[in-house]
């Protein structure tokens, strides 16, 4: 790896999603994308990029979810900021 690779700001993207009016209220974008920012900061990433969707946890066929993937394959972050793992998909499997 380069010295110069290696002393860069790793690149975050980060991924919010909500599914229930609950999750709507309590746990809403914008409250999880600013959690994710503010870890971000903290660890001294770079946010790169943010999704958001309201959409099932249960289909995995999202068009958010499509664009981080997209996102993924490019190599354009190194790290992904979720504020819970259940908003990437309900069945870790």
């Amino acid at each position: 790896m380069s010295e110069n690779l290696h002393n860069s700001p790793r690149r975050a993207a980060i991924y919010a999603r909500v599914s229930t009016e609950d999750q709507r209220s309590n746990y809403s974008l914008p409250t999880q994308t600013d959690h994710c920012r503010a870890y971000a900061a903290k660890q001294g990433y770079v946010v790169v990029a943010e999704f958001q969707e309201d959409f099932t946890g249960t289909a995995l066929d999202r068009p958010e979810l499509d664009k981080l993937r997209d996102l993924a394959r490019q190599h354009e972050s190194d790290v992904l900021l979720v504020p819970d793992i259940e908003r990437l998909a309900r069945d870790m499997l």
